[in-house]
């Protein structure tokens, strides 16, 4: 699993598309890998990751924020193409407001306007 995500890494790096799904799945794949889960629950910064894994997660988020369009996520997600309300797609804003929930566990800022706004959108998506 460590290497395929390694791969992911030099893909994200101009080697190829990256897609909505892959980054947010690696993004809790790294906080699950560095605790498993407490009794105690979490909260918002109480996860402590190595800093390598603390420095790819906040480029994973950076790169989850930037392909947003219109506060939702798209099919595939990548950089290029258009950004109707159309395009948009509630399973990669699933995984993409999952992936930002986590990075916010473990310390990442994530405004709280990004949630406001992906639930609003949910709401008057058709």
């Amino acid at each position: 699993a460590r290497a395929r995500a390694h791969d992911s890494r030099r893909r994200r790096k101009g080697m190829g598309a990256m897609y909505v799904y892959d980054i947010a799945i690696l993004i809790m794949a790294l906080e699950a890998h560095a605790s498993p889960i407490k009794k105690e629950g979490y909260k918002v910064g109480n996860i402590k990751l190595p800093k390598a894994d603390l420095d790819w997660m906040k480029e994973c988020t950076e790169w989850i924020l930037k392909v947003q369009a219109d506060w939702l996520w798209r099919y595939p997600g990548g950089d290029g193409g258009s950004n109707t309300k159309t395009e948009q797609d509630m399973s990669n804003t699933q995984y993409a407001v999952l992936a930002l929930k986590t990075a916010r566990r473990c310390g990442i800022e994530v405004k709280e306007e990004v949630f406001y706004k992906a639930i609003q959108e949910t709401v008057k998506s058709p």
